[in-house]
């Protein structure tokens, strides 16, 4: 190594130091933090919020101070400070004692509020454990009962007995927020199926259809009395109240996929729709494949079955319905429920979808999908692009039937089509990439 070499060197690493110096956090000094303290518990309410915005950027620096505040006698200044420490999350782990004394403040139910939102964002795993939180399921307010019981999210198994004791309760407000912390629980929630099943047949029509949302986003512990529900003949909410749950569970289908192919054939259009769906999110296993191709194949080429026509407007709130289920969007799931049993749906929908995903290289898959093109309806001309898009790494073919789409009639299926069209081909340049990259780098061994 010369010497014009060294002297690189020592330039880059002198560069790099003070890069790395300038990179560095600078630390608050005293006096900040005392003026902070003062404005964030002043009289005023926009300086409290405005100090506190800028104590929570301040990550562990702001610790000393919100301890101090939350010792405050002012409830309110105490209050913020709260909303300050949940905003800073499991950094703020040293005030959890100021914050389950706060949970014991009787007098305050906005205080008591705060805190146990706080303490479920500052100490997730081990709120399930704290003697407040159980307290606070009894707690006058209700808002934080229902914040208790949402707190139990981050929690993981140790919270399920404290879900169960909320989906129990005759409390509708407790029940449902219940509902939301299973499904974020996910299979963690196994022990709470029996609980999450009776609210299934509740008089309350969204924490029903909430609760086959639930099922579905616990997985596969759900996945037998989802079945049971799948094949009631006299039921029709409880058919599709269980084929949603399906389509929400995904790849926990595997044991379904059987009675998810009968239940292509119900008699109601919204049903078959969500076992398509359910279907195109299922991991199928090779045993299936030539039987569910054949059978996805016969209800998207079924044309004596006519669609419901709908309205632009309410057609286009389907299509985002049956996106967002298709992609286990919660939200979504609901509206199509709601939706599904006042309008029967295009199952031929679902079936395309369907063929894309999981029977995208069997035989006549393709054929259905280009019949599907040419349908007057621009609903199923929706589907078939998002099938095709699906379809394109394993036929090629798909991606210039695709292309085709960008010049139809109906504007929304132009604009689904362009923006799939740019998203199979930055796949395809990636994956060309990616391919390019691995060859040089053999070559280079």
């Amino acid at each position: 190594m010369n010497g014009k070499h060294v002297y690189l060197l020592i330039a880059i690493s002198v560069t790099v130091a003070v890069l790395v110096w300038l990179r560095r956090p600078s630390s608050t000094s005293e006096a900040e933090l005392r003026a902070l303290m003062v404005q964030a518990s002043s009289g005023d309410p926009a300086e409290r919020l405005h100090a506190m915005e800028r104590l929570v950027k301040l990550g562990p620096d702001a610790v000393p101070v919100l301890k101090q505040l939350l010792e405050h006698q002012d409830p309110v200044v105490r209050s913020v400070a709260l909303m300050g420490a949940g905003r800073l999350g499991t950094v703020a782990a040293p005030l959890v004692p100021l914050i389950r004394q706060q949970l014991r403040q009787r007098e305050d139910a906005r205080l008591r509020h705060e805190a146990i939102v706080a303490l479920a964002r500052v100490a997730p795993r081990e709120f399930p454990t704290f003697p407040e939180v159980v307290a606070a399921f009894e707690d006058s307010d209700g808002a934080v009962r229902e914040s208790a019981v949402r707190g139990l999210a981050g929690g993981g198994k140790r919270s399920v007995p404290l879900l169960i004791r909320a989906l129990d309760s005759e409390d509708r407000q407790m029940q449902a927020a219940g509902l939301h912390t299973a499904a974020r629980l996910g299979e963690a929630a196994a022990e709470a199926v029996p609980s999450i099943v009776r609210l299934t047949s509740t008089d309350r029509p969204l924490l029903r259809l909430t609760a086959y949302c639930a099922l579905g986003k616990v997985g596969a512990p759900a996945e037998k009395p989802l079945l049971a529900m799948l094949c009631d003949r006299n039921d029709l909410s409880r058919r599709l109240g269980a084929a949603v749950g399906l389509a929400l569970a995904g790849p926990h289908t595997q044991n379904a996929v059987q009675q998810l192919i009968k239940a292509l054939g119900d008699e109601n259009g919204s049903v078959a729709l969500a076992a398509g769906l359910a279907l195109a999110r299922s991991h199928v296993s090779q045993a299936h494949d030539t039987f569910l191709a054949q059978s996805l194949q016969a209800v998207a080429l079924d044309k004596r079955r006519t669609a419901t026509k709908l309205q632009a407007s309410v057609a286009g709130e389907v299509w985002k319905m049956v996106v967002g289920l298709r992609s286990g969007d919660w939200y979504s799931a609901l509206r199509f429920l709601d939706t599904g049993l006042r309008i029967d749906l295009d199952r031929r929908i679902g079936a395309l979808l369907a063929l894309g995903s999981v029977a995208a290289d069997q035989s006549g898959s393709f054929e259905a999908l280009q019949a599907a093109v040419r349908s007057p309806e621009p609903l199923l001309r929706r589907a078939a692009c998002v099938a095709l898009a699906e379809m394109a790494p394993k036929n090629s073919a798909a991606v210039d039937v695709l292309e085709t789409l960008c010049n139809d009639p109906d504007l929304s299926v132009r604009s689904i089509a362009q923006r799939l069209v740019e998203r199979v081909q930055t796949d395809e340049f990636t994956r060309y990439v990616s391919h390019a990259a691995g060859d040089q780098s053999r070559q280079q061994r």
